[in-house]
């Protein structure tokens, strides 16, 4: 049989088993919470669960763009006036008011949850011709919504959620997957261009009753 010998006592100067310098750990403090964050689709139609995870965030700088900017090209502002954003309280956009003015049977829902509570969710909605930025055809999906809970931002949950949509769109025959943001929400746009999206459409003129937004159509290929 053979002896197993035990490791030698590394030098002063060896690397030890573990990253030092702040960039790496945090990239491993990352995945450890991403890791106890799971992932799962839930039956669509009944949004309450959904509409427990707040969208709100504050609006703090903005994206300065024309028609031709890319996303690499985006520049910052500070907003001369922050303010609290929240969609769902917009007429129409709370989650349980979907239901009554779409069929969102067919829609998929996927929830992240932590230690078994809800902590985000995202909605995507495949090749419905009701919804402008599918076109009717079957081989393009919309990311819906994306939502985190506010305590959970910058930890990873985001993207897990963004992974699960474009892999189900994928899986359903999807060539590639789309979804709206506004200039004002900068860290949605940031979050959009880490993972590979970029800006195929920008409208200035997308929201009469809201002047000062400006619609972004954000795509990528899956």
């Amino acid at each position: 049989m053979a002896l197993l010998r035990p490791s030698p006592v590394p030098p002063r100067h060896a690397k030890p088993p573990f990253p030092t310098n702040c960039t790496s750990v945090h990239h491993v403090l990352r995945r450890r919470l991403e890791v106890s964050v799971e992932i799962r689709q839930e039956p669509g139609g009944d949004f309450r669960a959904y509409a427990e995870v707040p969208i709100s965030f504050r609006v703090q700088r903005v994206l300065v763009l024309d028609s031709d900017c890319a996303a690499s090209e985006l520049r910052e502002e500070i907003h001369p006036s922050p303010f609290t954003k929240d969609y769902d309280g917009e007429p129409g956009h709370h989650p349980t008011e979907w239901p009554t003015r779409l069929d969102t049977s067919e829609w998929i829902v996927i929830a992240a949850r932590r230690d078994d509570a809800r902590v985000g969710g995202t909605v995507v909605i495949i090749g419905d011709e009701r919804i402008d930025m599918t076109g009717g055809r079957p081989d393009q999906a919309v990311i819906w919504d994306i939502r985190v809970r506010p305590e959970e931002r910058g930890r990873g949950t985001g993207g897990l959620l963004l992974g699960a949509a474009e892999q189900m769109a994928s899986a359903r025959g999807c060539s590639r997957i789309q979804v709206e943001t506004q200039n004002i929400n900068v860290g949605a746009c940031r979050f959009y261009e880490r993972h590979g999206y970029r800006i195929t459409e920008i409208d200035t003129q997308a929201y009469p009753e809201l002047p000062a937004e400006t619609q972004l159509i954000w795509c990528k290929d899956v």
